[in-house]
C-alpha cells in the first residue's frame, strides 16, 4: 500500500514538473514573439487664409471639406471704401496733370483766373480743417474726445494743407510764369498721384483673395456679410501633399530606430502597409522632468516626437488624424 502511495506521488510530481516547464516555455516563446506596437498620428501642413484690408465679407465661395486649387478665389472683402479711393486717386492724377500741362505752356488770362479760384478754394478748405483741428484739440485736452477722433481730424487738416500748398504754387507760377523748378515740382505732384492710384489699385486688387496652396478646406470661421479685420483667417486649408506620420517614443525607446531608416507602417483608415522614412526627433524631451520617483531612485523617461515622412508622394484619402501602426520587430518589417 505504502508502495503504491510512493508511485502515485512521483507520478503526479512528475505531471506537474512537466506542466511548469511547458508553462514556462510557453511564456518564453510567447514574450519572444512578441510584437512591440507603437501608434503615429497623420499630420499635414495647414495654411491660413486671411483678408489684407479689413471689411464686410460679401460672398465666401467655399465651404468645409471642398477641394481647392492654387490661386483659386475663396471669398471677397466688400470693396465700395476702396473703389471710391480709386476715383479719387484717378481724379487726383487727372489734376495734377493738368497742373503740370499749365507749368509747361504759357499762361492764359483764363488759366490765371481758374488757378487763383483753385488756390481760394483751397485755403477756403484748409481754414475750416484748421478750426475744425483747434475745437477738437481742445476737446482731446478735457478727455472729451478719444485721440484716435483728433487723429482723423489732424490727417484732413495735413491733406488741406497740402492742397492749399499746391494751389498756391500753382497759382503762383500761373501769375508769375513756371519757371524749372516750379514745372519739377509740378511734375512732382503728378508722380506722387499716380503713386496713390498704384496704392489704391492694390489695394482693391486685394479684395478678392485666392489660396497660395491646393488642398482641402478645413475649417471656415466666418459666413457672408461678417465683418472680419486685416489677418483674421476666413479659412483654413490643409495641403494633402505635405504630411508626415509623428511618432511619441519615451526615450529607453529611441535606440530602435535610426534617422534615415524606413519603416513599414500600417496606415488605418486606408487599409495599406506604407513605408516611412524617420527624418528627425524632436530637439527636446517633452511630459515629465528628470527625477526621482522612488526609493530606489529610478527616473522618469521623457517622451520624443519622431518625425516620418512617407516614402509615397501622394496617398489618396489621407486625412490628418488618421492612425499608422508600427511594429518594431525589426527582423519582420524594418529596413535600411
Amino acid at each position: 500500500m505504502k508502495k503504491q502511495l510512493a508511485g502515485l506521488f512521483i507520478t503526479v510530481f512528475l505531471i506537474v514538473l512537466i506542466l511548469g516547464a511547458a508553462a514556462v516555455i510557453y511564456v518564453q516563446v510567447r514574450f519572444a514573439n512578441k510584437e512591440e506596437v507603437r501608434n503615429a498620428t497623420i499630420e499635414m501642413r495647414e495654411y491660413s487664409v486671411s483678408t489684407k484690408i479689413p471689411g464686410r465679407i460679401e460672398w465666401i465661395a467655399v465651404d468645409e471639406g471642398d477641394v481647392v486649387d492654387v490661386n483659386q478665389e475663396i471669398f471677397k472683402v466688400t470693396s465700395k471704401e476702396i473703389e471710391a479711393k480709386v476715383e479719387q486717386a484717378s481724379g487726383a492724377v487727372q489734376s495734377a496733370q493738368a497742373q503740370y500741362n499749365i507749368a509747361r505752356n504759357y499762361t492764359r488770362p483764363e488759366q490765371l483766373n481758374m488757378a487763383k479760384q483753385s488756390y481760394e478754394a483751397a485755403k477756403s478748405q484748409y481754414d475750416l480743417a484748421k478750426k475744425s483741428y483747434d475745437r477738437m484739440k481742445k476737446l482731446a485736452d478735457e478727455k472729451l474726445i478719444s485721440l484716435q477722433e483728433l487723429d482723423v481730424i489732424s490727417q484732413k487738416l495735413e491733406a488741406a494743407t497740402a492742397q492749399m500748398q499746391a494751389a498756391k504754387s500753382q497759382y503762383e507760377m500761373a501769375t508769375t510764369g513756371a519757371r524749372p523748378e516750379e514745372k519739377n515740382m509740378a511734375l512732382g505732384q503728378v508722380l506722387r498721384a499716380k503713386g496713390s492710384l498704384a496704392e489704391a489699385s492694390s489695394y482693391l486688387d486685394e479684395t478678392i483673395v485666392r489660396t497660395v496652396v491646393g488642398g482641402v478646406i478645413s475649417k471656415r470661421y466666418v459666413n457672408s456679410g461678417e465683418l472680419v479685420s486685416t489677418g483674421f483667417p476666413v479659412v483654413t486649408v490643409i495641403d494633402t501633399t505635405d504630411f508626415w506620420a509623428e511618432l511619441s517614443l519615451p526615450a529607453t525607446e529611441l535606440e530602435k530606430i535610426k534617422l534615415g531608416q524606413i519603416l513599414k507602417g500600417r496606415v488605418n483608415g486606408l487599409g495599406k502597409d506604407v513605408d516611412f522614412k524617420v527624418v528627425n526627433y524632436s530637439a527636446m524631451g517633452e511630459y515629465s522632468n528628470w527625477r526621482t520617483t522612488t526609493e530606489n531612485s529610478t527616473f522618469d523617461v521623457r517622451t520624443f516626437a519622431v518625425k516620418l515622412k512617407s516614402t509615397e508622394p501622394v496617398l489618396a484619402g489621407l486625412r490628418p488624424g488618421m492612425t499608422v501602426t508600427f511594429n518594431f520587430d525589426n527582423k519582420k518589417i524594418n529596413k535600411k
